[in-house]
C-alpha cells in the first residue's frame, strides 16, 4: 500500500513566493537590458552631436584650417621629438606615446590626414627589453600604410629570454622590404639567431636601392681555425646586387664576417669589439683598405678589431677625406696615428687608451729621434677620455701632432696616469707655449685630488684668460672647497681663466652626436645604440 504525503500550507506559501520573485526578478533583468540599450544609444547620439558640434567649432580653428602639407610638417615634428627624447637606449626613461598613434587620434581631419601620409607610418621601432608582447599587427599597419617610402626600421632583440620564434618572425616580416630599407638596425645575441632570418639578403640578386644606414651588431662569437677567425678583404656578402645609396655602416665583428655590406661609397663607418672574447678579427691588409676608403669622412673604431702590422715596413696611409675619428681600446690604431695623413681631420676622440713609450718619438727598430712629426692641419676638437701616457715625451710628440687644437676635453680616469698629468710633467714655460698654442677651451673633467697646480700651469704664459675652462658643476664646487684646505687657490685659477660651469642634468657629453652634422648627413630616428664614448660628469662618490 502506497503511503500518501500531506503537503503542509508553509510549504505552498513558499513556493509561491520563489516563483513570484523569479518573475519579478527576470521582470528587472528586462528592464535593465531595456535601460543599458538606451544608454548605448543616447552615447551614440552624444557622440555624434559631439562630433557634429566639434566640425562647426574647428570651422575656426586655424591648425585644422591649414594645408595638408604644413600640417605634415607638424606631424613630422611630433614624430622626431617623441623618437629622440628621452634616451631610447635607457630602460628606465619615461616611454612616450608614439607620435603617428596619438596625432592620428586627435580628430576626423587629422585622422584623414595621417593615415594618408605615408611618411608617418614609414618609422618603426621594437625593443624586447621595453615590451615582451611582438606587436605583429602594428608592424603590418605600418608596413601597408607607408606604401612604397623607405623604411626605417630599429629592432633591438639583445636581452631575450626564452624562445625566440616571435622575434625572427617579426624579423621575417621585413625581408620582403628589402628594397624599400632606408635605415636598418638589428642588436641581437646569440639567444637569437637572427643569421638564419637573414640568410636570404645574402643571396647575389638582392639589392637595397634605397639603403642609406645598415646596422648589425649580433654579438655572436664565431671559430675559426685559430686562434682568430680572420676577415681578409672588404668582398660584400650581404646586398652583393648592390646598395649605391649606402653612406652609413655600423657592424660589430660578427656582422663583419657575417654581413659585411658594399663600402664603396660609405661615408660614416662604425667597428666595434665590446666583447673582447669574439674571436673575431680584421687583417691588417683588409684594415688597411677600410681606413684608405677614398669617401671615408667619419671613423670610429672601438677595441681590438684588426691585428698588428709590421710598423718596421708600413708606410704613410692616406685618408684624404676623413674630418672626424674615434678610438677606443685600440694600441694599434694608436700606434698608426703618425703614419696616417688626414688632412681635413677636424675631431679626434680617443678612449680607453695609452701612449706608450717613445710614441711618435722614433721609427720602429731605430734609435733616431723624429724631431717634426706629422701636425694634422685642420684638428679643432681634441678629446680625451681615460686616456694614459707612459712619458712625458710621448705626450708631449703627440701634442705637437694636434697643435692646431681649439677646443680640448679631459675625461676619466686616475689623474696620476693621465695623458694630461703626462703633459703637464715639470718642464719650461717656453716649451708648454709651443704645445697647444690656439687652445681656447678646455673641458676638464678628472679628480685632481685638491691639487690644482697644474691647471693653473697650463694657463701660464698664455694670454689671461685667454682659455675658457668647462667645469662639471659638482668639481666646480669642489675647486672651492678645496680652496680653503690647499696652497693653490681656486682664485688663482679663476683669474687665469673665463670659468664656465656645465650642468650635470643637462650634459651634452653624454650623448654627443656623432659624427657632428655637416655636408647634409642626416642622422635617422632612432638611435643606433648607447654612445661608447660618451662622457659622465663629475661626481664626489665616484672619485673616492
Amino acid at each position: 500500500m502506497t503511503k500518501k504525503y500531506k503537503v503542509s500550507k508553509s510549504s505552498k506559501d513558499s513556493d509561491s513566493e520563489t516563483a513570484r520573485l523569479l518573475q519579478e526578478k527576470s521582470k528587472f533583468e528586462a528592464r535593465r537590458n531595456e535601460l543599458i540599450m538606451e544608454l548605448l544609444d543616447t552615447e551614440r547620439k552624444i557622440t555624434s552631436i559631439q562630433s557634429k558640434y566639434g566640425a562647426i567649432c574647428n570651422r575656426n580653428i586655424p591648425v585644422l584650417n591649414l594645408p595638408n602639407e604644413v600640417t605634415c610638417m607638424i606631424f613630422d615634428y611630433v614624430l622626431a621629438f617623441c623618437s629622440r627624447s628621452p634616451d631610447p637606449t635607457d630602460p628606465k626613461a619615461k616611454i612616450l606615446p608614439l607620435a603617428e598613434i596619438v596625432v592620428s587620434h586627435v580628430c576626423h581631419h587629422w585622422r584623414s590626414v595621417a593615415l594618408s601620409y605615408h611618411q608617418l607610418w614609414a618609422s618603426f621601432r621594437y625593443d624586447i627589453l621595453r615590451s615582451p608582447s611582438v606587436p605583429f599587427e602594428r608592424f603590418d599597419a605600418y608596413l601597408e600604410r607607408s606604401a612604397s617610402v623607405g623604411l626605417e626600421l630599429w629592432f633591438w632583440f639583445r636581452g631575450a629570454l626564452g624562445e625566440s620564434e616571435d622575434l625572427l618572425e617579426l624579423l621575417q616580416k621585413a625581408i620582403p622590404h628589402v628594397k624599400r630599407w632606408k635605415r636598418f638596425t638589428l642588436t641581437s645575441d646569440s639567444e637569437t639567431p637572427v643569421h638564419e632570418v637573414l640568410e636570404v639578403i645574402k643571396d647575389k640578386l638582392i639589392s637595397a636601392p634605397m639603403l642609406e644606414h645598415f646596422a648589425f651588431c649580433s654579438h655572436m662569437g664565431a671559430t675559426g681555425p685559430g686562434p682568430f677567425r680572420v676577415i681578409d678583404s672588404l668582398d660584400e656578402t650581404v646586398f652583393r646586387n648592390g646598395a649605391p645609396k649606402l653612406k652609413s655602416v655600423l657592424l660589430d665583428l660578427t656582422g663583419a664576417i657575417t654581413s659585411f655590406p658594399p663600402l664603396s661609397n660609405v661615408t660614416t663607418l662604425r667597428i666595434e669589439d665590446l666583447d673582447r672574447s669574439i674571436d673575431i678579427r680584421l687583417s691588417w691588409s683588409a684594415f688597411r683598405d677600410i681606413v684608405s676608403l677614398p669617401s671615408l669622412v667619419n671613423l670610429s673604431v672601438t677595441g681590438n678589431a684588426c691585428e698588428s702590422p709590421n710598423f718596421n715596413t708600413i708606410t704613410p696611409i692616406l685618408m684624404d677625406n676623413l674630418k672626424h675619428m674615434r678610438i677606443s681600446d685600440n694600441l694599434c690604431l694608436i700606434l698608426l696615428l703618425p703614419y696616417i695623413r688626414a688632412p681635413l681631420l677636424e675631431t679626434l676622440t680617443l678612449r680607453d687608451s695609452l701612449f706608450p713609450e717613445n710614441f711618435a718619438t722614433c721609427p720602429h727598430g731605430s734609435d733616431t729621434h723624429i724631431s717634426n712629426p706629422y701636425v694634422f692641419p685642420s684638428l679643432k676638437y681634441l678629446c680625451f677620455i681615460n686616456v694614459c701616457a707612459t712619458l712625458t715625451p710621448s705626450a708631449r710628440q703627440f701634442a705637437k701632432m694636434t697643435a692646431n687644437t681649439v677646443d680640448m676635453t679631459f675625461s676619466s680616469g686616475d689623474y696620476d696616469e693621465s695623458f694630461f698629468s703626462a703633459y703637464m710633467a715639470p718642464a719650461e714655460n717656453k716649451e708648454r707655449e709651443t704645445l697647444w698654442p690656439k687652445i681656447e677651451v678646455l673641458t676638464f673633467n678628472i679628480d685632481v685630488d685638491d691639487e690644482l697646480d697644474d691647471i693653473l700651469r697650463f694657463a701660464q704664459g698664455r694670454p689671461k684668460k685667454s682659455v675658457t675652462l668647462r667645469l662639471f658643476d659638482d668639481m666646480h664646487e669642489a675647486w672651492k672647497v678645496a680652496d680653503l684646505v690647499t696652497d693653490v687657490t681656486y682664485v688663482q685659477v679663476a683669474r687665469a681663466y673665463k670659468l664656465e660651469t656645465i650642468n650635470s642634468k643637462k650634459n651634452w657629453l653624454v650623448q654627443v652626436q656623432w659624427p657632428p652634422v655637416s655636408g647634409g648627413y642626416r642622422e635617422g630616428l632612432f638611435v643606433d645604440e648607447d654612445d661608447p664614448f660618451s662622457v659622465e660628469g663629475y661626481d664626489d662618490d665616484d672619485f673616492d
